[in-house]
């Protein structure tokens, strides 16, 4: 029977531990995928908006494109969060039912561990009772029968809680530990969403200069020098004559 239920028991963690290995990778693939599909499109728009001389109409669609670009990673970003948000939910629900396998086991410690103290005072109170005492015979056949009796209710209760109630809330303690182990993981990677931000603020900058005119528009430059157009010479500027 034991050994059934540690197979089962083996079975479980071991289909746990693929559920959220593949979970992760998941994630972090889709993150991966998403930032290599969304990269070439930003770049190109990046070295456009360096080099190509704008217009009033390419600022205007150059800034309609941006937007939604940058709309477009705020809704990827949300989506990132969002399912790191369930997946977070997911191993806490998964959480539960052991911690309440985990916290049965030690109630029913906390029991016999009470249980255990009461027959030890007991057991010390009946064996000063023949050591300082002068009990009937009786008596003394009583209270043997009763120490008998304590003994052996007390190693039942060692065996109880040795053998079976420590290392099944270990076992529990241990399985909770290792799903809290992959809930920090997954609050503390930050790095897909770091990036994603990034990037949303880069554009944020740049759509804040198109819209508030610091980045000009060529067209209404005069690029030319200004021609010059010097004094007219008089004879007595060029020959040095006077009339």
């Amino acid at each position: 029977m034991r050994k059934s239920q540690a197979i089962l028991e083996v079975t479980v963690i071991f289909i746990i531990g693929l559920f959220l290995f593949f979970g992760i990778m998941g994630m972090w693939m889709w993150g991966d995928n998403q930032i290599a599909k969304r990269q070439p499109e930003y770049n190109q728009t990046r070295v456009a908006a360096g080099t190509v001389n704008l217009g009033s109409t390419n600022i205007s669609i150059l800034l309609a494109s941006l937007i939604a670009q940058r709309d477009d990673l705020e809704a990827q970003l949300a989506s990132l969060l969002t399912s790191i948000d369930d997946s977070i939910a997911m191993l806490e629900a998964s959480k539960l039912p052991h911690m309440a396998e985990r916290d049965k086991h030690k109630a029913e410690k906390a029991l016999l561990d009470a249980e255990k103290a009461g027959l030890e005072v007991e057991q010390a109170a009946l064996e000063a009772e023949l050591a300082v005492g002068f009990p009937g015979k009786d008596r003394i056949i009583e209270i043997k029968d009763r120490l008998s009796e304590i003994a052996t209710r007390i190693t039942e209760i060692d065996d109880r809680v040795n053998n079976f109630l420590i290392p099944k809330i270990n076992f529990y303690q241990e399985i909770i530990d290792q799903i809290d182990s992959q809930i920090a993981i997954l609050a503390s990677d930050v790095e897909p969403g770091a990036d994603l931000q990034a990037q949303i603020d880069e554009l944020d900058e740049l759509i804040a200069e198109l819209e508030s005119g610091e980045v000009s528009d060529p067209e209404d430059k005069d690029l030319y020098w200004p021609v010059y157009t010097p004094d007219e010479l008089t004879e007595e500027d060029v020959f040095g004559l006077q009339k």
